[in-house]
């Protein structure tokens, strides 16, 4: 297989292969990724984001991958190949030009479609968790599911000063097991992480009314992000329950209560991600008719 880096090719080129992405991650997962490729081809062409293809010599383009790097961690944010083979030079080539920058390791939480995947990343030393893509449909409500609101006010939808609260509220709940998302547990790593969930729209568009949030006097006690992946698709991006409020099926409660507001504005199904380990929550999600439709896969290597 022949590498090349990314920034040299033409801009033809690479709408072919965002446009393959795109109606894939449309049939199988619901999910509009337009708006992310033309952020991602800004990106490679105006600033230069690291990226590379590869090939057979003189043939077509069989995978690419791009990068980022924050806080000494190259971050792959895309990862797409057409066979094993291809899988298996794209990963080794993301490490061999990325690696000098990765101070603290290399990560990746990809779709899980490119063949030979997990193989190829088990080979290299990396650590791997897999997470489940549930969904529902949410036409019709979920069964009102009774919480104990006590010592909490009452619940609204989203503000924007509620950032700082909220990255607090995941720093707390998460600790040192937020890896995914802050690598170091550090408090600027949840604040960047809570700005990319309700500004950027790398997992969607923030719907401030459906998300939801639960307070307790001048802190945050519960937080269920509900973001719009496609005009009729609604995205659970994020639940969190501090731990002093566990136990009260808080989390359960604001779920189907943000699927409920997503469908009064025009959403007809909601998903979201859970770690496939994570039996108290898919249990959860199983109840609440949230079944399994695909795979992504989340891996680390120091």
């Amino acid at each position: 297989m022949i590498v090349r880096d990314w920034r040299n090719l033409d801009p033809a080129v690479m709408r072919d292969l965002y446009g393959r992405e795109e109606r894939e991650w449309s049939r199988a997962l619901s999910w509009e990724t337009a708006g992310n490729s033309e952020s991602i081809e800004y990106a490679r062409t105006t600033w230069g984001l690291p990226g590379i293809v590869v090939g057979e010599a003189q043939g077509p383009i069989r995978g690419w991958a791009f990068w980022l790097v924050e806080d000494g961690l190259v971050k792959v944010g895309g990862f797409a190949a057409e066979h094993a083979a291809a899988t298996a030079a794209l990963l080794d080539a993301v490490l061999d030009r990325a690696g000098a920058a990765a101070v603290d390791g290399l990560s990746l939480f990809v779709y899980d479609r490119a063949p030979g995947l997990r193989r190829a990343l088990y080979a290299a030393g990396f650590d791997i968790e897999p997470f489940l893509y549930l969904s529902r449909s949410i036409t019709q409500p979920p069964a009102a599911v009774p919480a104990n609101h006590r010592d909490v006010d009452t619940l609204r939808g989203w503000l924007p000063e509620d950032e700082a609260a909220a990255a607090l509220l995941l720093a707390e709940s998460y600790g040192d097991a937020g890896s995914h998302f802050a690598p170091h547990n550090r408090p600027e790593q949840w604040t960047r992480y809570v700005r990319n969930l309700v500004v950027h729209t790398g997992v969607g568009a923030l719907m401030p009314e459906a998300t939801r949030v639960l307070r307790a006097g001048d802190r945050m006690a519960a937080l269920v992000v509900m973001t719009r992946i496609a005009p009729a698709t609604a995205h659970v991006a994020q639940v969190a329950v501090h731990p002093v409020w566990r136990g009260r099926k808080l989390a359960t409660a604001l779920v189907g209560a943000a699927c409920t507001r997503a469908a009064e504005q025009g959403c007809t199904q909601a998903t979201l991600l859970v770690a496939a380990g994570n039996r108290p929550a898919r249990t959860v999600y199983a109840r609440m008719g949230f079944d399994v439709r695909a795979t992504f896969v989340a891996a680390r290597r120091g």
